[in-house]
């Protein structure tokens, strides 16, 4: 049905009536979109939280503050292997 009625107000010349419906549809599913990530929000704060969280706990334990950068840019981005870096 609302297909059906923008498809009338195209064809009866009232684009304003068909433009604001398209814009009314755009961000209904920006909305949507926002929604799905506002609920996931708290799963990767507490996945952030616990990697900063790991850094700090080790990072006394490394020779230098290069170290803890390195082991912190392979957590955060899931990098299993670094070539030429052993600890």
């Amino acid at each position: 049905m609302l297909y059906f009625n923008t498809l009338q107000n195209l064809l009866f010349r009232i684009p304003k009536a068909a433009v604001l419906h398209g814009k009314s549809v755009g961000f209904a599913s920006q909305n949507s979109r926002f929604r799905n990530v506002k609920s996931k929000l708290p799963f990767f704060y507490k996945i952030i939280l616990t990697k900063s969280e790991l850094i700090l706990a080790f990072s006394s334990t490394f020779k230098t503050i290069g170290q803890a950068n390195i082991l912190l840019t392979l957590l955060l981005y899931n990098i299993d292997y670094l070539p030429g870096f052993t600890f």
